[in-house]
């Protein structure tokens, strides 16, 4: 099954050298307007899904393109760029169909399935007297959210025992954080009335690393974006994506970003921009209709000198969420940028745990923060 998918894919790959999209539109574009053409019932009924074979093959098709693209473009030839397209093409699918066998067996999470959009909206609520939610339903949040499914891609600072896929690694709770009430994004689901598909967040995990990573820990990683389908192969309708603190304290080289500049292939990614780019890239082509909101990095301090961190290229937070607001903006997406969210150097001993995970009151300020 994977070997005709992959005949299909590359049927007509060499047209492909002229190809040169680039931002999420184009990546989703790239495999998307065909997701469908050539799948034969023999290859339905060998996957037991149509949709699922559909999705395959968007995925590689993209993945495909983009490789050979890059090569091109990198000065090789066709025959060479060919290969390496041949070969993104047939990691992308057995990963992705490994994902949708472990779900199938309940080890793994699918990345098929059926869009949770078009859901009623509930009624709105009166006002609580609690002020994340008040703020919330006075701004008309509750009016544009309310029944949507939402999946988080983060690290530590927004992970909560049992609220995370089983195998991902947890920081929260911890400090005077003991309830998943009191985390910042439980407080906007709830302000909001939204509800949680999968919060795939990793302690210690960045967006760099292997994009074809197979645990789910890198940010860019195919396995990671697979996992934040939901159960039964429900796909959020909003995901948030909070990452680059680890890439900061990791000292992961900043890199270059313009609008339009070619999605970074596949591999070994090793600076943040390039990562960034093509997580959004593949996010937006893997959920073309989820809206996707981009989050700077939490505001850090040195509790023993009062000072933002410094990494080893003498680089800061302030630095990488400059990087994510200008990639957000080149694929015209919204980005919150909760360094504003006055969590500062002044009050971090209450404010933060040890300087970068909030506290429950940094975790108020931003709930309060975000829905303003």
């Amino acid at each position: 099954m994977k070997k005709r998918l992959l005949t299909l894919i590359l049927t007509g790959m060499v047209a492909a050298a002229a190809w040169s999209g680039s931002g999420t539109a184009a990546y989703a574009a790239g495999g998307g307007a065909t997701a469908g053409a050539g799948i034969t019932a023999e290859t339905a009924e060998t996957t037991g899904s149509a949709d699922v074979t559909s999705d395959a093959l968007a995925l590689g098709q993209a993945v495909a393109q983009q490789t050979f693209a890059a090569a091109i473009a990198q000065g090789k030839d066709q025959a060479t760029a060919f290969a390496l397209a041949q070969q993104a093409a047939q990691n992308t699918i057995t990963q992705y169909l490994s994902g949708i066998a472990g779900a199938a067996a309940g080890t793994g999470t699918a990345a098929s399935g059926t869009a949770a959009s078009g859901t009623a909206a509930a009624a709105v609520p009166a006002k609580t007297g609690n002020t994340v939610t008040d703020t919330a339903i006075t701004r008309g949040l509750w009016t544009k959210y309310a029944g949507k499914k939402v999946s988080i891609t983060s690290d530590s600072i927004n992970t909560f025992d049992q609220y995370n896929p089983a195998w991902y690694g947890t920081m929260y709770p911890m400090g005077d954080v003991l309830n998943v009430s009191q985390t910042w994004w439980k407080m906007v689901l709830d302000a909001t009335g939204e509800s949680l598909d999968v919060n795939a967040s990793w302690a210690g995990s960045k967006v760099c690393g292997n994009s074809l990573d197979t645990t789910g820990k890198t940010g860019c990683g195919m396995k990671r974006i697979f996992d934040l389908t939901g159960k039964g192969g429900v796909k959020p309708d909003v995901i948030w994506v909070i990452l680059g603190t680890n890439d900061m304290i990791a000292g992961t080289p900043l890199g270059t970003y313009y609008a339009g500049k070619p999605i970074p292939a596949e591999g070994e990614i090793t600076n943040f921009a390039d990562g960034y780019d093509l997580m959004l890239a593949k996010l937006g082509g893997v959920y073309p209709n989820a809206t996707i909101i981009c989050f700077t990095c939490f505001p850090d301090t040195d509790v023993a000198t009062g000072n933002r961190h410094t990494n080893s290229l003498g680089l800061t937070i302030e630095d990488y969420n400059a990087m994510i607001k200008k990639i957000a903006a080149g694929h015209g997406l919204q980005c919150v940028d909760v360094w504003n969210c006055n969590m500062n150097r002044q009050n971090a001993a209450t404010t933060t745990i040890e300087g970068i995970h909030p506290s429950a009151q940094g975790f108020l300020l931003a709930a309060s923060y975000v829905v303003n």
